[in-house]
């Protein structure tokens, strides 16, 4: 989900839900990931920081003010990798940035009975995810 906002199409503060994922396979690290992706012979998805694989342009990317160059991006990016190394191969089961669905403070009570973490969200059930695709109109 993206993070609480005034996106456009909507009255009030927001979240959309730009993607549901579905883990695949976990690794210790991102080099482990890359030796998994070169095996299955996949091109390494942009996330996945090692050597050989440099970053996106930064028009490419989540281009906030803050971040001012490509170079700056990655490195932020690289601390994070050095200070949670895990990386999660995932495949998409719903993925929609361009006009993602809305995501209200009632969604949210009514499908979680609270406001979940959203930027690290919580394990659901298969109930609260039902009743959540249902409530937003996908799948």
């Amino acid at each position: 989900m993206t993070v609480k906002g005034n996106y456009d199409g909507y009255y009030a503060k927001h979240w959309r839900l730009t993607a549901i994922l579905k883990v695949i396979k976990q690794f210790k690290s991102h080099e482990q990931a890359a030796k998994w992706y070169n095996e299955q012979e996949v091109k390494l998805p942009s996330n996945c920081l090692v050597r050989g694989n440099p970053p996106l342009k930064l028009d490419q990317t989540n281009n906030y003010s803050k971040h001012r160059s490509v170079k700056y991006w990655d490195a932020v990016y690289r601390k994070r990798v050095r200070d949670y190394p895990v990386f999660l191969a995932c495949k998409a089961i719903f993925l929609e940035i361009n006009d993602p669905p809305v995501v209200t403070r009632k969604t949210l009570c009514d499908v979680f009975d609270r406001i979940p973490g959203t930027r690290n969200p919580p394990k659901i059930t298969d109930e609260e995810y039902q009743k959540l695709i249902q409530r937003v109109g996908i799948l």
